[in-house]
């Protein structure tokens, strides 16, 4: 009797796995969700790089928009915008870190549950 008790797991044991491994898939779909975020943000930054680099260009001829507007208030506006774009850019850097942080922990989760046998390899 004792021999086959011994073969078979402990109920305990066994639900404490399954909650672990759970929680790892969890924590797995929480960060790639949270990559997936990330990327949109990017994209949504670079577009409004691309606005801003758009809006200081010259529309028309050089002397005619400077004429309009003035070159003290274009100056400006001009390098109020390539502040702004340095901000974006900076954040787009501190998105990027977060994203290779997000990766890595993922990649940890997904080894380990490989490992344990609850993921295949293509998952």
């Amino acid at each position: 009797m004792n021999g086959k008790r011994s073969r078979r797991a402990n109920p305990d044991t066994i639900a404490e796995r399954l909650i672990t491994e759970l929680e790892s898939e969890f924590d797995l779909m929480r960060l790639e969700h949270r990559m997936a975020d990330l990327e949109r943000k990017d994209e949504r930054l670079v577009e409004k790089i691309v606005a801003l680099k758009a809006s200081f260009e010259p529309r028309a001829s050089g002397y005619a928009v400077l004429r309009e507007t003035g070159l003290i208030r274009r100056w400006g506006r001009m390098l109020a915008a390539e502040g702004r774009i340095f901000w974006l850019r900076a954040r787009r850097k501190r998105l990027a870190e977060e994203w290779r942080r997000c990766s890595t922990l993922a990649s940890d989760i997904s080894f380990g549950l490989h490992v344990t046998g609850v993921r295949s390899p293509q998952d």
